[in-house]
């Protein structure tokens, strides 16, 4: 699929128009606050339908114009599963709900359902070093495009097994509008366009430099400096709702430290990043994780005790004597 913009999408008003005669639902895979994904067949392939649910957000034309543009992204950068269609249903009726339909490639896996199976432990735990190899590459792609998604959490990674390489196919999903921005120069984002994470983190890399230039030294490339912090962001992110989902686990399965330390894929890589960064990147790392949207994100996921800067960082690198706090 290679659209343009939002006007590409294909505008019906039945689902009859758009499935084809050998479409079944062989069950609900997730559901989250506005959509589902369904494991469905479609023209004899096994594929993913996203579907919104009745009060879904893509229900806006805004909001679904920029989680389509950003998903349509990063299936391009071939981070999250490949994007075969999309199209917007207007005026539903019956079982479908209004707004924004995606047919993306099958993952049968998410991180999340692999920790909560002690059946698969055995599995990650062997492919642990490399999975989290596969998120890191993953979440650099998203930073060096500038495309940058903060509701990165366990339930939003998905994989699928490679019989042949005999390793794990990893992929992240969840590209809405509400927490995901691109900074982009692309010609289509130049109308209604917002990202004030991004914009905000480009004003104080500019005025570092500025001043770094008035004292006669040098403060690094900006948009070098730009995609380390996009970076550090969310792995920081990925990597604290990945050890606050196994913390959850010792009760509900008893999964034992020595499990939960011998199956988080990001932890040991954050820590060593996190340890490598320099002060005034440490700063900045910071006042994105405190920025509104960012924080408020995290406070959903782990309650306002357990969202602060500190918290987060240190639930993250799983190691408080390192952080520099």
């Amino acid at each position: 699929m290679n659209a343009q913009s939002m006007n590409d999408l294909l505008h019906i008003r039945k689902m009859s128009d758009v499935l084809p005669p050998d479409f079944v639902i062989h069950g609900c895979l997730g559901k989250g606050a506005n959509n589902k994904a369904l494991h469905v067949t479609w023209n004899g392939q096994e594929r993913v339908l996203r579907a919104p649910r009745r009060k879904s957000d893509t229900q806006q034309r805004g909001s679904s114009k920029w989680e389509y543009m950003y998903t349509q992204r990063a299936s391009d950068l071939q981070v999250s599963p490949t994007l075969y269609d999309a199209w917007y249903l207007r005026h539903a009726h019956g079982e479908w709900a209004s707004g924004l339909y995606f047919l993306m490639e099958y993952f049968p896996y998410s991180l999340s359902y692999l920790f909560e199976h002690s059946s698969k432990w055995e599995s990650v735990m062997q492919h642990r070093d490399a999975i989290g190899e596969c998120l890191i590459s993953l979440l650099e792609k998203l930073a060096k495009d500038t495309l940058f998604a903060y509701d990165l959490k366990p339930q939003n990674v998905v994989l699928r097994y490679d019989v042949v390489q005999e390793c794990y196919v990893v992929r992240i999903i969840d590209f809405g509008c509400d927490f995901c921005e691109w900074g982009s120069n692309d010609i289509r984002l130049k109308v209604d366009h917002q990202s004030p994470i991004i914009d905000l983190v480009r004003r104080t890399l500019f005025l570092e430099t500025k001043q770094a230039a008035a004292e006669g030294g040098g403060a690094g490339g900006a948009h070098e400096r730009l995609t380390h912090i996009l970076f550090a962001t969310m792995l920081v992110q990925m990597s604290c709702t990945t050890s606050r989902e196994l913390d959850k686990r010792k009760a509900q399965n008893r999964m034992s430290r020595t499990i939960r330390d011998s199956i988080n894929p990001i932890q040991r890589r954050c820590n060593q990043f996190v340890c490598s960064m320099q002060g005034r990147h440490m700063s900045l790392l910071r006042m994105v994780l405190r920025h509104d949207e960012v924080r408020g994100l995290l406070q959903h996921y782990h309650g306002r005790r357990n969202a602060g800067t500190r918290r987060s960082i240190r639930f993250a690198v799983g190691d408080v004597e390192r952080v520099g706090e």
